[in-house]
């Protein structure tokens, strides 16, 4: 992302056409640009790891981890209620949970 365009522009203008994991970046700079978050507390998970870990932590000053994050291209990942909460018992910790679909 561009770090001088808007943060919400460059996250509408992603064709979404790759595997989840590979936005986790563009997620990171969409989330610091937009929330004036510190891109060194946007904690993304890239390397393929086999599942279980979120894509998204977002870290205090301390480093504690204060929200956990997925991000899913298929709405129905977070729209059906047994697949929603299947994911969070996989990737949530004591942290707050969300999730973001992208279709």
């Amino acid at each position: 992302m561009n770090r001088l365009s808007d943060p919400l522009q460059d996250w509408l203008w992603l064709k979404w056409d790759k595997p989840e994991r590979s936005y986790n970046p563009n997620l990171r700079d969409f989330l610091s640009g937009l929330l004036g978050y510190p891109t060194k507390n946007v904690i993304t998970e890239d390397r393929a790891l086999g599942g279980g870990y979120p894509d998204l932590q977002l870290q205090g000053p301390d480093g504690v981890v204060w929200i956990v994050g997925d991000l899913k291209l298929e709405d129905s990942k977070l729209t059906n209620p047994a697949s929603r909460r299947a994911l969070k018992r996989r990737k949530s910790t004591s942290a707050a949970w969300c999730a973001m679909s992208c279709s």
